[in-house]
């Protein structure tokens, strides 16, 4: 009888002990389970201030593209060099990241804000050139702006180009499209735009070249977070997205290394 209640007691210690380890188990995984969810919170927080922040700059870059098409307006697409750059240098105030704003009739470079560094656009055929034909056509047919790129540019380094068709009516295109004038266009360097919102850390990613959104390709940051568990949003630009993201709160990159264009 005793030896029987003894392996009762043996048991019932077990069965508490085991209750004790399970019960710890679960506390511990519903404290790390709130932790990351904090964590993950906090995350997104940041990430929503940086997704405004960075479709704020956007717009106030893309803005000239509605400049430009004004002074065509009152103009009636007649013009000369002098009136351009009167008219287009402001634009670069308070942008340090423009690289330039232009005017190409018939799809033609023609005009361009600091020639010094942008002549060898002048004269630039944007039909001609496989890289932007079909992106010209597609921005044409749109009549709206289109933002192409980062891209490699014809007179060096990379940008983000935003482009609006110009139409004028009874105005004549080579293009056969009617009332096509041309094409108002900005140039800015996404790499000193992203630097104007602050020190990025690196366990931030974007992706969307072209506007593509989770189709296009890696343009900032560590691609490696693209590729495991991430938190991500979408960034609006005219007509398409990018795609802000981090890692997901419990894993941290080893060996970064980050794209820069």
């Amino acid at each position: 009888m005793i030896r029987q209640f003894a392996k009762f007691h043996i048991l019932v210690l077990t069965i508490v002990g085991l209750l004790s380890i399970f019960i710890s188990a679960l506390i511990l995984s519903l404290s790390v389970k709130n932790d990351l969810n904090i964590q993950e919170e906090a995350t997104l927080a940041s990430m929503r201030n940086i997704r405004a922040l960075i479709e704020h700059r956007v717009a106030d870059y893309v803005a000239p593209v509605i400049a430009l098409r004004s002074f065509i307006f009152l103009k009636n697409g007649v013009f000369t060099i002098e009136d351009f750059d009167r008219f287009a240098e402001s634009l670069h105030d308070h942008r340090p990241s423009l690289i330039a704003a232009q005017i190409a009739p018939d799809a033609v470079i023609k005009f361009t804000t600091r020639r010094d560094r942008n002549s060898g656009v002048i004269g630039h055929d944007l039909i001609k050139d496989p890289r932007l034909r079909d992106q010209v056509f597609k921005t044409i047919r749109s009549n709206s702006t289109i933002l192409a790129g980062p891209v490699e540019l014809v007179q060096g380094g990379y940008a983000v180009i935003a482009r609006m068709p110009i139409f004028i009516k009874n105005h004549a295109s080579r293009t056969s499209i009617d009332n096509f004038y041309g094409f108002a266009t900005v140039l800015f360097n996404v790499q000193e735009l992203l630097s104007e919102i602050g020190d990025l850390d690196k366990q931030l990613a974007i992706r969307g070249r072209h506007g593509l959104g989770a189709k296009g390709d890696v343009f900032f940051g560590n691609p490696e977070i693209f590729q495991k568990d991430n938190l991500s949003l979408k960034v609006k630009i005219p007509n398409g997205e990018w795609i802000i993201a981090r890692p997901q709160p419990g894993w941290t990159l080893t060996n970064v290394k980050n794209l820069s264009l």
